[in-house]
């Protein structure tokens, strides 16, 4: 037999048992349903019994009509009570017809004490009647909470004999579903147990073992497959001895070459490290001898020509003509030499530090770019960024916004420099017309993306990490960070 038919069936008897047992549940609970509302009727009527007593009392010390219709709105509501139960056992059946009997004779006591009280009757017959009534009253009290008691008797025997009927049914079906679940595990598991010892002489590289499983169960046809398997195992280890012999050879040499490509990879680094700072170095000497050279020779120039503009005074015109248009074409030269100067390498990044570089740098940039709005964000104080990092943040910044005033088309820019998770954090954002990345990085593009590429070495050889998204029409981002240097 298959082993989807042994499950079968073992789950037919387990739907089966679980049916009967939710059947039997659900009587039970029905049972016990009416058993604890009866309880409830018989603890309303004992209370009923007991508001009677209290009013009678209250009526006997001091009689009104609000009192007497009290009373018989709780005589009513004991009635409604006592019509909604029918007792099962004879013990409660001899209390309802008592408290039934009890319930007219107060009624009719009572009903002839209102009468006497309200006609000033003899004395003698108040009295006898009130003590009617209360002897009464107490023969019925007594009688509601034996009926009480009797019911809570009723409903502790309901709830044991509902108690042992499910422990009952359901040992049973645990059983019952124990003796077909063991029945089809004993002959899974020994079949398993063949197929087991195969697969372990396989283990062990006995190649040629077969396993013997009879039948027509799914596990014999998986014996079949495992006999199959194994022959053509065999055929397929010896191959791969001679495939794995051949890729070892193969590995080794990649290792080599590898190694070899990781090597000159790391020269490569090493020499752009280099050549960065030696250009940058080369930079801030050229913008020295600009600054010291040219620049004082064109201030000297300038001194010079003033000096002889205030000498010559009222001299002749077309000479003062001459030197006075030459003035400001030395002006000028001078002003370019010093933003040639600020360009290669401004000197206010080594005299007062990046963060007054930075707001030189975005003042400057609005002077040029008039209808660009740069806001400047800082959260980091100057004497927490790292040396070596301030004029990788300054070339960074420049490139960027370079690239935003020539292609970006925005109107705002977001510059921030901040301290964050331990990190040395710059990020600009503009509100541009963005660009496709991998189109504008692509090998094939004339328009290569050098800019973002000497960002992101500059950003890497310096020991950051580079992060830039753009999408058209919205903008574009650019992020890097550093560790500092406690935390690298």
């Amino acid at each position: 037999m298959k082993i989807k038919t042994h499950l079968r069936i073992t789950a037919a008897v387990f739907l089966i048992t679980s049916v009967i047992i939710l059947a039997v549940f659900f009587w039970a609970y029905t049972w016990m349903e009416e058993a604890f509302r009866k309880q409830r009727v018989y603890y309303n009527i004992t209370d009923k019994v007991f508001a009677l007593d209290v009013l009678s009392d209250g009526y006997l010390i001091h009689p009104g009509e609000r009192l007497v219709e009290q009373w018989q709105w709780v005589h009513q509501s004991l009635t409604e009570l006592l019509a909604q139960v029918e007792p099962k056992n004879e013990t409660e059946r001899t209390y309802h017809k008592g408290l039934a009997k009890n319930r007219e004779e107060i009624k009719s006591i009572f009903e002839r004490l209102a009468l006497e009280m309200g006609t000033d009757g003899s004395a003698e017959i108040r009295a006898r009647l009130s003590n009617q009534l209360m002897t009464e009253l107490r023969l019925m009290s007594g009688r509601s909470s034996s009926l009480f008691f009797s019911g809570q008797a009723t409903l502790r025997s309901v709830q044991k004999k509902t108690a042992l009927l499910l422990i009952g049914l359901t040992c049973g079906m645990v059983l019952i579903n124990g003796i077909f679940a063991f029945h089809t595990g004993r002959y899974i598991v020994s079949s398993l147990a063949q197929l087991q010892r195969g697969i372990r002489s396989v283990e062990k590289g006995e190649l040629g073992s077969r396993v013997d499983v009879r039948g027509n169960s799914e596990i014999a046809e998986v014996a079949l497959a495992f006999n199959e398997m194994t022959v053509r195992l065999k055929t397929a280890y010896e191959s791969l001895e001679a495939e794995i012999d051949e890729r070892r050879r193969t590995e080794e040499s990649l290792r080599v070459t590898s190694k070899a490509l990781s090597e000159r990879e790391k020269l490569l680094r090493d020499l752009s490290e280099r050549l960065l700072k030696t250009q940058e170095e080369e930079r801030k000497r050229f913008a020295g001898e600009l600054h010291d050279t040219i620049g004082g020779l064109l201030n000297a120039m300038k001194f010079k020509v003033e000096g002889a503009l205030i000498k010559v005074g009222a001299g002749p015109s077309d000479v003062t003509e001459s030197l006075a248009t030459i003035l400001p074409m030395i002006q000028e030269g001078a002003e370019e030499c010093r933003r040639i100067q600020m360009d290669l390498r401004p000197s206010i990044l080594d005299d007062l530090g990046l963060l007054p570089t930075l707001s030189w740098f975005c003042r400057r940039f609005q002077t040029i770019y008039r209808g660009i709005d740069v806001r400047l964000e800082e959260g980091i104080e100057e004497s927490e960024i790292p040396n070596s990092l301030k004029i990788v943040i300054y070339r960074i910044t420049q490139e960027a916004m370079n690239n935003i005033a020539k292609h970006g088309k925005a109107n705002q820019v977001r510059l921030h420099l901040q301290k964050r998770d331990g990190r040395v954090e710059l990020a600009l954002e503009d509100n541009g017309q963005g660009f496709n990345l991998k189109r504008v990085l692509g090998s094939e593009s004339p328009r290569r993306g050098l800019g973002l590429t000497s960002m992101k070495e500059r950003a890497e050889l310096s020991g950051g990490s580079f992060f830039i998204n753009s999408i058209e029409g919205k903008g574009t981002i650019i992020r890097a960070s550093w560790p500092f240097p406690d935390n690298r």
